[in-house]
């Protein structure tokens, strides 16, 4: 609510246990569901037979009132788009650009700045970039954040630094 301007959108992505905790963590804020489905295309979780496997993520997604900027077309609240190959990813949790270039597109126009606060990939501020946004990120952990700016600046990876994941 704070860093965010009147009618900017925001979305988290976030484990499904977890949905119910920011509803009533955003109620005060007129946060509307519903939340959005990221389906990756294959399990997240291996399959033992006991359960479901699971290839979904869900993303809520909301707005600082009031309520006054559109999302740029229709869409539906099923987002499909493959996950970063592991062998790819910068990241443990690295979000597929298509994604988030999707997003991106959504909420904002360009010149807008996007705030990104687990930007452990950068994989939000090259979409930003690429899309003539402004991306501001933050990570806890240097060691990830200097991968990222490796990858910002486009350099690769060795093939044992992406197995540290």
């Amino acid at each position: 609510q704070r860093v965010l301007k009147p009618g900017a959108h925001f979305y988290v992505f976030t484990a499904f246990q977890y949905i119910g905790d920011f509803i009533r963590a955003l109620k005060p804020l007129e946060f509307q569901p519903p939340c959005l489905i990221w389906h990756r295309g294959k399990p997240t979780t291996p399959g033992y037979g006991y359960n479901y496997l699971n290839s979904t993520e869900a993303i809520v997604y909301g707005h600082r009132g009031p309520r006054s900027k559109r999302l740029a077309e229709n869409m539906y609240n099923i987002l499909e788009h493959p996950e970063v190959p592991r062998n790819l990813r910068v990241y443990p949790t690295e979000k597929p650009q298509g994604l988030l270039k999707m997003m991106i597109k959504q909420s904002t126009v360009p010149g807008d700045t996007v705030l990104d606060l687990f930007a452990g990939s950068a994989s939000t501020l090259k979409a930003c970039r690429d899309l003539d946004r402004r991306g501001v990120g933050f990570e806890i952990d240097p060691n990830s954040w200097n991968r990222a700016q490796l990858a910002l600046a486009g350099e690769s990876l060795t093939e044992g630094e992406n197995k540290l994941f």
